[in-house]
């Protein structure tokens, strides 16, 4: 079905193909957490019951913060290669492969370091599609 733009979407109308896409990633990010490579590279950066050795920093930090009131997550597991490379989505079969990689690709890392790559890494794509512009 399409709308009248001529956008393709999914779900009966009421998707847009960017909204299926959100739908899709997020129930593969689902099925990483029984992904066995994830779990090694915890049970590898545990120094002591909840104490982990971020990659970035190599300071060891909690698994979780207090944040007010709340305990919040601090250490995550990520991808070193992007899932989605900078120059942007390359397709199903890619995301997933890279998404389900084995763990040299992968690293613990710690809130702040984990925050700082994602950051690096939007920056990065940024620039690539600014630059992609300028050529066109």
């Amino acid at each position: 079905m399409a709308r009248p733009s001529g956008e393709r979407t999914r779900c009966g109308g009421r998707w847009t193909e960017a909204k299926w896409k959100s739908f899709i990633k997020n129930q593969l990010r689902g099925a990483t957490r029984k992904w066995a490579p994830i779990g090694d590279v915890l049970k590898e950066a545990r120094v002591a019951r909840g104490l982990y050795l971020c990659a970035g920093c190599k300071e060891h930090v909690p698994n979780t913060v207090k944040d007010g009131a709340r305990r919040t997550k601090n250490v995550y597991v990520d991808h070193i290669e992007p899932i989605v490379p900078v120059t942007g989505w390359v397709s199903w079969d890619s995301c997933i492969e890279r998404m389900f990689c084995e763990k040299d690709n992968l690293q613990l890392l710690c809130k702040v370091c984990h925050d700082s790559k994602s950051k690096q890494e939007t920056a990065e794509r940024a620039e690539y599609r600014r630059k992609a512009k300028e050529v066109k």
